[in-house]
């Protein structure tokens, strides 16, 4: 077993959680009680559950990610998970990129995707 790939997507999938979890209580549970929210396709409500949903997909997609590398931590190493890996890795880095610059390193999740990223680098054959 591959420990950097297990600690890799067991962080994913804590991030994941804790986005769900901490976002509905701080930002979107907020956001949406406001009382002066635009319609989206003639609809308050309509629009409410679509920031809901995109909201909640980001974990859907952490976790399955997290899952993935749990499961090539599992796996014998070979060249095509490699190509995963690297795959895997790009998408942190440019996730902890992204979160660094537009909230300009206040929000902690970059350096979650940033020690994912680097977990990868380390667990890749």
């Amino acid at each position: 077993m591959n420990g950097y790939l297990l600690a890799a997507g067991v962080l994913a999938i804590a991030l994941g959680a804790t986005h769900s979890w901490l976002g509905e209580r701080t930002v979107l549970g907020p956001l949406l009680r406001l009382g002066n929210l635009p319609e989206l396709f003639g609809s308050v409500a309509f629009l409410r559950r679509v920031l809901r949903m995109a909201w909640h997909v980001t974990t859907v997609l952490l976790c399955g990610l997290g899952v993935l590398l749990i499961e090539l931590a599992r796996a014998p190493a070979g060249e095509p998970d490699r190509l995963v890996l690297s795959a895997l890795g790009w998408t942190f880095a440019a996730c902890a990129l992204l979160v660094f610059l537009l909230t300009r390193g206040r929000h902690f999740a970059w350096l979650v995707f940033a020690l994912i990223t680097a977990l990868i680098g380390l667990g890749t054959p």
